[in-house]
């Protein structure tokens, strides 16, 4: 890789603290890798590897990056550095995890909750974690399941935020909940990721010793996507530069998605001016994007009045080619979703020039990108399935757009053998018939024999169940006996299907885990009425669009996700389709946050709603994860009159790229 004068410059900094504004696609992973391995193989004031702290946002992110790392090193040196493992790169709760385990004993045997199993355990424990002993603002009191998430919500931020305590006096979650929720987390041996950062941040506020070992070993500090970072994670960030330590922090304004939980932008927009003898290098070159991409993204984001000046420029990647870009209306999402389809298949095998390497795109090459899959993902899933194009949907949250997903969903209903919901929402469980047309429907190519016994071992345990027998079975083994019965193989998986179907499965099985993790003590019989039910109304719930995507094998085939789910990765064809009024940009409404705590008590609280600049962030991000093919399309929704008319940001960047002539338009009225 040939470097470039900001690149070169960034790496070999000598300076304490260094500010890289790293535009998309500017290869910042390589230039930190570098810059790691420059730290701990120069002549002078050389680092060791335990003397280093590299944070990254997702365990994915981290692991990529430590990959990198140790190559950069291993060729500057020509085999590893001795300590290489006492390196840590992870996230930041990752690091604060590690610290209280080693430094606090109570905390040594305390396991992490994640947002998602936060939000299981408070479902389980909702008067012991004070949810239902607790009042909104407007005096109802917290309901379990339907307040779970803005309770949750509360937790988090009332612990992560700049508070101004004397506004909390009437609030029950502040006064009653978070200690009744902190208590019961202590005596479950539980610590979720708002208190890891919370007590590492305490520990380091009172703790004299701690700070002079670690003052000792952390010598210098990297923080990659520093424009997500949230009030106590800067305060810890500010603790270890206190302490000593030089700092690197790497973000982009431009690409701020996650205000509306608590991040703030504010942190990268004035580090200069926060932190002493700061160098910003910015690294404007994308190597991802064709031109075009590059000038419609650029000219569209900047309309936001206050970023970081900044001028992303082409690196020479991609060439720009007539119909690259594409802007369509059509009449109906069913044309919309039948264009995509078609596109998809007379785009696969076609020649691309990846890195300088030529090659034939597959169908993991392509990505469709949605502001909400939960809304605008099914009728496009319909014409993947159709069609014979294999398709994964990121996340759990809509996973059951999968065929094999919602047949492993009606199986778990049938062995409940119990009606779940209520009143209008009242779903019986299935027959048995049922179940094997949905598996049979999945197309898996199981043997009509196979599948049958499995039914027959289903039924077995749905008798067990009904009988509330001991000694059942848990919920995964029940789901992994199931699959080897049914004889489940790659190879036999139709339309080529076979990676994407059994990456669909392996989701299902960490909503699995997920579950359990928190429901261990109950009752077997009884857990699988729980697991049926929660699967139907509260799954979409749980596992929110907005969380990052963290698989980390992708298979080949078409993605389906969301937008802040494609942070960070990039694919040769985007579509952005439902391009709509109303959708993207969504209605701009205040946070549900404010229902349960008081507004006044948070600084800088206009963050947490919804605004145009964070939209417009966002569809930056969607645009630039396209390296050359970007079609972006709507077609008005005829049962909605929210959703009737196009986006205004597709009418902006529609204009954009029509000025450079680099765009077609047209009305498609049949496909």
């Amino acid at each position: 890789m040939k470097l470039t004068k900001p690149q070169q410059q960034a790496i070999r900094y000598s300076g304490r603290n260094l500010q890289l504004i790293a535009c998309a696609g500017s290869g910042k992973t390589e230039v930190v890798a570098r810059r790691v391995a420059h730290l701990l193989t120069r002549r002078r004031a050389r680092l060791k590897p335990e003397n280093i702290i590299a944070f990254t946002f997702t365990n994915k992110a981290a692991a990529e990056l430590k990959e990198r790392i140790l190559a950069r090193t291993k060729d500057a040196l020509g085999e590893m550095p001795i300590g290489a493992a006492e390196m840590y790169v992870g996230t930041i709760h990752g690091f604060c995890q590690e610290l209280l385990k080693s430094e606090v004993p109570k905390y040594l045997k305390h396991e992490p909750l994640d947002a998602i199993r936060q939000k299981l355990y408070v479902d389980r424990n909702s008067k012991k974690t004070g949810l239902t002993e607790c009042k909104a603002a407007n005096g109802r009191p917290l309901r379990r399941y339907v307040d779970t998430e803005r309770y949750t919500a509360a937790l988090s931020a009332l612990r992560e935020d700049d508070i101004q305590r004397r506004y909390l006096r009437d609030c029950s979650v502040a006064k009653v909940g978070l200690p009744l929720y902190c208590a019961q987390t202590d005596d479950d041996g539980y610590l979720d990721f708002s208190g890891l950062l919370d007590l590492a941040a305490q520990e380091l506020d009172k703790n004299a010793d701690l700070r002079k070992r670690l003052a000792k070993r952390i010598k210098y500090v990297i923080v990659d996507e520093y424009q997500d970072v949230n009030p106590v994670q800067e305060r810890l960030i500010k603790h270890l530069h206190d302490l000593g330590a030089g700092l690197c922090v790497v973000g982009d304004d431009d690409q701020t998605i996650y205000q509306w939980r608590g991040s703030a932008v504010d942190n990268i927009l004035t580090f200069e001016d926060r932190y002493p003898d700061v160098q910003q290098i910015r690294l404007q070159d994308n190597f991802r994007s064709s031109v075009g991409v590059i000038e419609t993204a650029s000219r569209f984001v900047g309309s936001i009045d206050d970023r970081l000046p900044k001028s992303m420029t082409f690196g020479g990647s991609q060439e720009l080619e007539k119909g690259d870009i594409v802007a369509l209306s059509f009449d109906t999402p069913a044309q919309e979703a039948s264009y995509i389809a078609d596109t998809i298949k007379s785009l696969r095998g076609i020649r691309f020039t990846d890195r300088g390497e030529s090659r034939g795109l597959a169908w993991s090459d392509m990505a469709i990108l949605l502001r909400s899959v939960r809304n605008n993902g099914s009728i496009i899933a319909e014409a993947l399935a159709k069609a014979g194009i294999p398709f994964v949907v990121a996340g759990i949250a809509n996973l059951f757009e999968a065929p094999e997903a919602d047949a492993a969903r009606l199986l778990f209903h049938y062995i409940s053998g119990h009606p779940i919901g209520h009143g209008k929402n009242k779903r019986n469980a299935p027959e048995r018939d049922s179940v094997r047309n949905a598996w049979k429907s999945s197309s898996l190519g199981t043997p009509a024999r196979k599948l049958a016994d499995a039914l027959t071992y289903a039924e077995g345990i749905r008798d067990g169940v009904a009988q509330e027998s001991d000694g059942l079975p848990s919920i995964q083994a029940v789901f992994l006996r199931f699959l080897e019965l049914i004889q489940l193989r790659e190879e036999n998986v139709a339309d080529s299907r076979g990676q994407a179907a059994l990456f669909n499965l392996g989701r299902f099985s960490e909503a699995i885990t997920d579950w359990e993790t928190v429901h261990f003590a109950d009752q077997t019989w009884s857990s699988f009425h729980g697991f049926a039910a929660f699967l139907y109304y509260d799954g979409d719930d749980t596992y929110g669009e907005g969380s990052q995507d963290t698989a980390y094998v992708t298979p080949d085939a078409v993605q389906i996700t969301t937008v802040h789910q494609a942070k960070g990765r990039e694919w040769p064809v985007v579509f952005l389709p439902a391009l709509l009024r109303n959708r993207f940009p969504s209605q701009l409404r205040k946070s549900g946050l404010w229902q349960v705590v008081p507004r006044k008590a948070f600084e800088n609280a206009d963050r947490y709603d919804a605004s145009e600049s964070d939209e417009r962030r966002l569809f930056y991000v969607a645009m630039t994860r396209s390296m050359k093919f970007l079609h972006m399309t709507w077609a008005p929704v005829p049962t909605n009159q929210l959703y009737k008319r196009k986006s205004k940001f597709w009418d902006e960047c529609l204009r954009l790229s029509m000025s450079r002539g680099e765009c077609r338009a047209t009305k498609v009225d049949h496909v």
